[in-house]
């Protein structure tokens, strides 16, 4: 069964908040220094470059305007190979929020990033670095 430690990716967000908020930082729309520091917990099931060792769940090596559940040998959840979704940042947001909720079925076991100013950080670093 395909998951990630919930208990490692909670760790990693819970000591990045915990930096920000002792220096009184505020978020960015576009901080890609936050969300390099978010994406360490997805770092865990997924690759920025399709070069790198496959991990739990896909590389991300060129996402956006990607369709969704097609990177080749990779085994996806019947509800994101029906999805028929093309990735872009309004769907990301969405999907990084609550995957579950965003689309039941699927096995990508994230919980979400409840502050839209995380998820734009994950955003902005996501469109630079999966290019």
């Amino acid at each position: 069964m395909k998951t990630c430690s919930t208990l490692l990716r909670l760790a990693i967000v819970a000591s990045v908040l915990a930096t920000h908020a002792s220096a009184g930082f505020a978020a960015d729309a576009c901080d890609a220094t936050l969300g390099a520091q978010l994406f360490a917990m997805c770092s865990a099931c997924h690759a920025l470059s399709s070069t790198a060792p496959q991990r739990e769940g896909p590389h991300l090596q060129g996402l956006f305007g990607r369709r969704a559940a097609s990177v080749p040998q990779y085994s996806y959840s019947p509800a994101l190979q029906s999805s028929q979704w093309t990735w872009n940042a309004e769907l990301l947001d969405r999907w990084l929020t609550k995957p579950q909720r965003t689309l039941p079925g699927t096995t990508m076991t994230f919980v979400g990033l409840k502050s839209p100013a995380e998820r734009a950080a994950v955003i902005c670093y996501l469109e630079t670095e999966t290019k």
